[in-house]
């Protein structure tokens, strides 16, 4: 008993060892807290502007699931505001926004026209925010298990005619267990200035920042310890937001987008302007009904409700020709032997699934959806979870959505 209790401060020494450093709690919340910031010419009144929903390029599940699109414009409209700019949300969606920024985009410039003089004579910029990169460029992984010590320990004192008292020490050092995982991430933000009269870029710059995810964990008996630091992404966003919302308080308060230039002449039009808004409606009206299918379509696709007896017509012509290709392969498993292998496991297999679904991008009948999985998977006992991305690119063929590309990840 004595060698016991005489082994314990070294065991615990030894555990100690596997702390390199300790992070309080308050200290971790205070770290991913953005400070305020102070704007040189927040005295200044800016413009009214109108926030798109930015874009986000990176296909990591990990930054996708804390920052969206809308998050983006939010974190925008709050600094802008903070800057003394007027702000107008696209995500709010104020009357005819949809219209007049669809009106920009096919490049309809009596439709613009009707549009600023109209409903929005006084903006005089859009912006937005746009992450085109997201990404870990360096990752540190360090553990360390007590159970070989501790299975080598018990071994010797066995010899030593120990057995009993190697056996509560072997278990003792077994229980040590240390586990720290840190990764840097590179996010870059690109901000633009968008006229309010033709759509085209005035301004752009590109800014980056760096942040560490780092997680650790120690165990020891039955008291386990593990601290994190991983729900910094939206905040290094915020921070990329502050720093472009800084150029813009100094840049475009002082000289704003020269309106001589680029002021649209009124042209007459053989439709009035009640007409050309009312069209204008329609055409919105059905984007976002042409979305909504969309949305359907890739859930009833992975759900397996679309075409089941034929599954290529899902896709559109030249993505059709590579898998009728692939299928020809004699080394690829057929269907029915895939359904019976997957028979087998019917009796010890157990899942369920958690799916999101997210329009990434949408063009002129093109789209791309993301569609993100929390699943929880029982085979024969042994449980596993998880989440994984897919990122559906869709065009419309014959009036009809297919599938051009699946990306995972």
């Amino acid at each position: 008993m004595k060698s016991v209790v005489m082994l314990i401060p070294v065991v615990l020494l030894l555990f100690a060892c596997q702390v390199e450093k300790h992070v309080e709690q308050d200290s971790l919340s205070k770290s991913n807290v953005v400070q305020k910031f102070s704007y040189k010419n927040k005295s200044i009144q800016g413009p009214l502007v109108v926030v798109l929903p930015g874009k986000i390029s990176s296909n990591d599940l990990a930054f996708s699931m804390k920052v969206s699109n809308n998050n983006i414009a939010d974190f925008a409209a709050i600094e802008l505001s903070d800057a003394n700019f007027q702000v107008v949300e696209a995500s709010s969606h104020p009357a005819y926004l949809d219209e007049y920024l669809l009106a920009l985009r096919q490049g309809d410039e009596n439709a613009v026209r009707i549009f600023r003089e109209r409903y929005f004579s006084q903006v005089k910029m859009i912006l937005s925010f746009d992450v085109v990169k997201a990404e870990p460029v360096s990752g540190v992984n360090k553990s360390f298990n007590g159970v070989a010590i501790g299975s080598l320990v018990s071994m010797a004192m066995a010899f030593a005619g120990k057995a009993d008292v190697g056996r509560a020490t072997g278990a003792i050092i077994s229980s040590v267990n240390s586990n720290e995982n840190s990764s840097v991430w590179v996010v870059g933000m690109r901000y633009k200035v968008l006229s309010p009269h033709s759509g085209t870029q005035v301004s752009t710059n590109y800014l980056e920042d760096k942040l560490e995810v780092s997680s650790q964990s120690q165990s020891f008996l039955c008291i386990t310890k593990g601290e994190a630091k991983r729900d910094g992404f939206d905040s290094i966003v915020e921070r990329l937001i502050q720093k472009s919302v800084e150029e813009l308080d100094t840049s475009f308060k002082t000289s704003q987008i020269d309106e001589a230039d680029i002021k649209l002449k009124r042209k007459e039009s053989v439709k009035g302007d009640e007409k050309v808004v009312d069209e204008y409606v329609g055409k919105v009206k059905k984007k976002k009904q042409e979305t909504a299918d969309a949305l359907v379509f890739v859930e009833r696709y992975k759900n397996g409700q679309v075409s089941l007896s034929d599954p290529l017509v899902v896709y559109c012509a030249s993505t059709r020709a590579l898998l009728e290709e692939a299928m020809k392969n004699p080394q690829m498993p057929r269907l029915d032997e895939l359904e019976k292998q997957s028979a087998k496991l019917t009796g010890d297999l157990r899942e369920t699934h958690s799916y999101k679904y997210q329009i990434v991008e949408s063009g002129v009948e093109t789209c791309k959806i993301r569609c993100t999985d929390r699943y929880t998977i029982t085979v024969m006992g042994s449980l596993s979870q998880g989440y994984y991305s897919v990122t559906y690119s869709l065009a419309k063929e014959n009036g009809e959505w297919k599938i051009c590309d699946i990306v995972f990840g």
